[in-house]
């Protein structure tokens, strides 16, 4: 998939980052099917799980991962297409959010640090999208969109919940901050006429940077503080647009991915030292790199890439430089993967620790993985 140009819907901003989704209640992994690489025991270097499927469905996908490395979310998909936001943990399993009222489907596509508040999309009556909030209190809570908007994404949320970000489509897109007292306001647009636009896709633990793009040309990627005020990254040379995807806990590092005028994507990585700076380089046979998810620190990096045997999950650390997920955690860790194949790595933990994306399983069905290790990259 290439990145959208001006007036494109918002589907092809946020898309980038939902992985799959859906569930009922506790279910646990041996019932849905969960598979396991690795040694199971407690201590030892790293451990693949496979979060398995809701009942009755046939895939599974994770989007994103809590702070703390403990709960993952995503959704479950059943043959007809339909899909059911869920949360997993390792002590409860596959636990499903449900719908908003007289809704069909629903993505789970972001979480607190704790996992205690979770946000995504939803279909709804009257509505193509609505973005959601669910605590465990409220369940799943349809959020007011932007007055006039046909769809609403919500793409993250801050570490103690109480802020939302994404974006609605109105005339063009518009990235859209929420907390309880303020309810949904627009982050601006940037163009004119019918290629105004914006877009928020993540926010740091601490509420306060949002990240995402501005008219993906004339701007390219942007980050805003908590005053509204928006600051623009532009896009890497030579190229014509970027968005910018997950955020650092402080704000201080900002991932991404920038296109060049054919729509070939490259991963980036921006602080106020260096600027934007290209994370593709060192890796034969990848093409499209994408930059999805970034730990607490700034100093890992998780993505995926196009390759001629399809799609590849990549990792990048200060230390090592850009890297296949799973030739780097067989070199280190000496995982076995028990037939596994890592295929998007799309959220990581604060500390590092804790990575989830989706991949093709054992029995070659889409399933969301987590990958736990016992030590920090360096």
């Amino acid at each position: 998939m290439r990145s959208g140009m001006p007036g494109e819907r918002v589907g092809v901003f946020w898309r980038r980052r939902r992985t799959a989704l859906s569930l009922l209640w506790v279910i646990c992994l041996s019932a849905c099917g969960g598979h396991q690489a690795g040694p199971p025991a407690d201590g030892t270097a790293a451990v693949l799980w496979g979060v398995g499927f809701l009942a009755g469905d046939a895939s599974s996908e994770l989007a994103a991962v809590s702070g703390d490395g403990q709960v993952a979310v995503g959704s479950s998909q059943a043959a007809d297409g339909r899909r059911r936001a869920f949360r997993w943990s390792r002590v409860e399993g596959l636990t499903a959010l449900g719908q908003v009222d007289g809704g069909q489907t629903s993505s789970a596509l972001a979480a607190s640090f704790d996992g205690s508040v979770i946000a995504g999309q939803a279909s709804a009556p009257g509505s193509s999208s609505v973005a959601f909030r669910w605590t465990p209190s409220t369940g799943m809570q349809a959020l007011p969109g932007l007055q006039g908007a046909t769809l609403c994404v919500a793409m993250g949320v801050s570490g103690d919940g109480s802020v939302v970000v994404g974006t609605c489509l109105l005339a063009g897109n518009a990235g859209f901050r929420w907390t309880q007292t303020s309810g949904m306001t627009s982050l601006g647009q940037f163009g004119g006429g019918t290629s105004r636009a914006s877009n928020a896709m993540a926010i740091s633990r601490d509420g306060a940077t949002i990240v995402g793009a501005g008219h993906p040309v004339l701007t390219g990627a942007v980050w805003w503080d908590a005053a509204g005020q928006v600051t623009v990254l532009g896009h890497l040379q030579n190229d014509v647009a970027a968005v910018a995807t997950a955020v650092a806990r402080d704000g201080a590092t900002i991932v991404g991915y920038s296109s060049d005028g054919l729509a070939r994507e490259r991963a980036f990585r921006w602080t106020l030292a260096t600027g934007m700076t290209l994370l593709g380089s060192g890796q034969e046979g990848l093409g499209d790199v994408v930059a999805t998810g970034v730990s607490g620190n700034g100093q890992v990096m998780v993505g995926w890439a196009t390759s001629p045997v399809g799609e590849v999950a990549l990792i990048w650390t200060e230390g090592s430089g850009l890297s296949r997920l799973e030739e780097l955690i067989r070199a280190r860790f000496q995982l076995d993967m028990k037939g596994w194949m890592l295929t998007r790595a799309t959220g990581i933990s604060d500390d590092g620790l804790t990575i989830v994306g989706q991949g093709l399983n054992p029995q070659g069905q889409l399933e969301g993985w987590v990958l736990k290790l016992a030590e920090a990259w360096p």
